[in-house]
């Protein structure tokens, strides 16, 4: 269709498993790919998703470590920061905040939203920390925009469609169905695997196990081609952890990998190291001997 023999790629986040979809089926066509933010290419979609938590769960861990030894808009006299962490979800649960009387009052299950959208990228958990304090201090405000931003935002005055084409993508591609008994049964694995957020995974558990169509998933990720494709994952990454970015490295054989030592949700762009690693790689065809570690 391109007209072109061979292409290159650069795929972020989902965009690895398509990657991983294209070099599977069609080796000989790859000059070059690069999977930042790579998924692990084997799990379902419930042992996917309690992954993702236990990432997620890291994260904010992290970021309640970093209020406690610094000072943090939301640290409050004589409570460590998950004890108000804790707190302010139980308030919400009794006492919701009224934001927008067109719209639902801001109880817990928005706020783990929120949070799980500042905590993609390190640059964002100041918006947190800010959204937790304003909460605690009887305003949603900021907890709303985050909810809003995970959820694609608002394009002239109308929620735009990307929650819908994720639920829609999400759901054809789990690789096992299961129903509403099975959801609630991985909760506990979830639940052990994140105790503070892990309870947001059950609405989208739940959406999928009642989607009318059965699954379509992609073929297992086996790449036979000549051309080595370059694996980029964080440390820290919520989204995509580590240990599924190693997995996808390791799947497809014929791979190199940058490791970034940070808490960032991909990383081409923002890591200098990293994003010299890529654009080498796709510009001349350099490619790392072995693993690269990036500050």
């Amino acid at each position: 269709m391109l007209g072109e023999e061979t292409v290159s790629y650069l795929g972020f986040s989902y965009g690895s498993e398509l990657g991983a979809a294209w070099v599977t089926l069609f080796p000989d066509t790859v000059r070059a790919a690069v999977f930042d933010a790579a998924a692990d290419p084997d799990l379902d979609l419930i042992d996917w998703l309690t992954l993702q938590s236990k990432g997620f769960e890291r994260s904010l861990e992290a970021f309640l470590d970093e209020c406690d030894s610094t000072t943090c808009a939301l640290t409050t006299t004589g409570e460590t920061s998950r004890q108000t962490f804790d707190r302010i979800l139980f308030d919400l649960e009794s006492s919701p905040l009224r934001v927008d009387e067109a719209r639902p009052a801001v109880g817990p299950g928005t706020a783990l939203i929120a949070v799980f959208s500042g905590l993609y990228q390190r640059s964002t958990w100041g918006s947190v920390d800010r959204a937790l304090a304003e909460a605690d201090d009887g305003f949603g405000d900021r907890l709303l925009t985050l909810y809003d931003g995970y959820f694609g935002g608002y394009r002239d005055g109308h929620p735009d469609d990307s929650i819908d084409a994720y639920v829609a993508i999400t759901c054809l591609d789990r690789t096992r169905d299961f129903d509403v008994d099975n959801a609630f049964a991985a909760m506990g694995s979830v639940l052990t695997a994140s105790p503070r957020l892990g309870s947001a995974v059950l609405h989208e558990l739940l959406l999928c196990a009642l989607w009318p169509v059965d699954p379509k998933p992609s073929p297992d990720v086996r790449y036979t081609g000549s051309v080595p494709i370059l694996v980029v994952g964080s440390t820290g990454d919520a989204a995509t952890p580590m240990e599924g970015t190693r997995r996808m490295y390791e799947t497809l054989g014929n791979a190199r990998l940058v490791v970034v030592d940070s808490f960032d949700h991909t990383s081409y762009g923002s890591n200098d190291c990293a994003t010299r690693a890529v654009d080498d790689y796709l510009t001349e065809l350099v490619i790392p001997d072995g693993e690269i570690d990036c500050p």
